[in-house]
Formats: C-alpha cells, sequence, structure tokens
C-alpha cells in the first residue's frame, strides 16, 4: 500500500490496512536499544500520529470555545494557518491520546496478535485530536501529561472503556466537549 501522507479522509479499514502492512516489517526480536529498532519506532510513531487524524476534531475545550464566541461558524482547521486568521492565535491542537503511549502499546503487543479488524477497532476508539487553548495545552505539560497518561491509567483502560479519552484534561483541571462530527468512518 502506498503512503499518501494524509489519511485524514480515510476510512479506518484503508488505515488499518496500512498499519498492520507496517507492523509487519517490526523486528523480531524487537530490542529499543538497536538503531534499526529505534528507527523502526520513530516512523511508527510519525505513521500513527497520522492515522490518528480524524476530517474533524473530537474535542474541543470549554476555553477554546470561550476564544471563539464571536465568531460566527468557527473553522478550527484556521489554527493551522495563525498568521491569515489571527483569531486562532491562541489556539492548538493536541492528540487526545499521545503517539508515544499508542505506539508502546502497538509495540508491547505480539504482532502475531493484530489484524485488519482489530486494528480497525482499535484506531477507530484511539483516533482523536483536541482543539485547546494555549494556556490549556500549558496546564497538560505543567501536569506531565504531554506524551503520557496519568498514573495508574493504561491505555487499556480506555480501550475497555474504563476511563475516557478525557482524562489527561481532568487531571490538568479543564473541560472538554466531544463533537458531534469528530470520529467519521
Amino acid at each position: 500500500m502506498a503512503w499518501t501522507g494524509n489519511f485524514k479522509y480515510a476510512e479506518y479499514k484503508e488505515r488499518a490496512k496500512f498499519l498492520l502492512s507496517y507492523l509487519k516489517m517490526r523486528p523480531e526480536p524487537f530490542d529499543k536499544k538497536k538503531p534499526f529498532s529505534k528507527g523502526y519506532k520513530s516512523v511508527l510513531a510519525f505513521i500513527v500520529g497520522s492515522l490518528c487524524v480524524c476530517k474533524d476534531y473530537r474535542y474541543v475545550s470549554d476555553g477554546t470555545n470561550k476564544e471563539l464566541k464571536d465568531i460566527p461558524n468557527p473553522n478550527y482547521n484556521y489554527i493551522y494557518k495563525k498568521k491569515a486568521h489571527p483569531e486562532y492565535k491562541n489556539l492548538t491542537s493536541e492528540h487526545t491520546i499521545p503517539v508515544c503511549v499508542i505506539v508502546d502499546y502497538l509495540l508491547d503487543t505480539n504482532n502475531d496478535s493484530w489484524t485488519e479488524k482489530k486494528l480497525e477497532k482499535f484506531l477507530k476508539i484511539v483516533s482523536g485530536v483536541a482543539v485547546v487553548t494555549n494556556d490549556e495545552n500549558k496546564r497538560l505539560n505543567d501536569a506531565g501529561l504531554r506524551s503520557k497518561l496519568p498514573d495508574g491509567t493504561t491505555l487499556a483502560d480506555i480501550l475497555n472503556d474504563e476511563t475516557k479519552h478525557t482524562i489527561r484534561y481532568k487531571v490538568a483541571k479543564f473541560d472538554v466537549t466531544e463533537t458531534n462530527d469528530g470520529v467519521k468512518a
């Protein structure tokens, strides 16, 4: 399968097929200290980061809604075009589940247990990006949650629906709302 560089509009089945083809290239045994393994993990992080971006944002913070309250029909995609749209300068986007958490989970799971169907379901659960204010993003970083889940929380908790995607935001003391048009597949 060819790398298109953009899975934003792709169906989860296509995303799963691509991810499975890459997971099959994983060196066995996987040794995180070996240069090839480090490179493999870096590429996997890039791929997972791309695969987990949906057409629309999954969550929008309350701070974001306040920031944009005077803008009719806000377009959150403008946060990438801040020079042309300065009203979005205080906003940023971030993966609701840190990419490195997803990558570590994939690397810790036996490759033979993954199927296209299982990966499709997995990606539907872990995919999502939130729009937050720069201040809220700083609160996540200050709480030590930039690239990890809170202590005592695992990705398995989220996959088993024991914990919500929003646990990091709750710990960082701000609220987000799930959008109606976030995850599409």
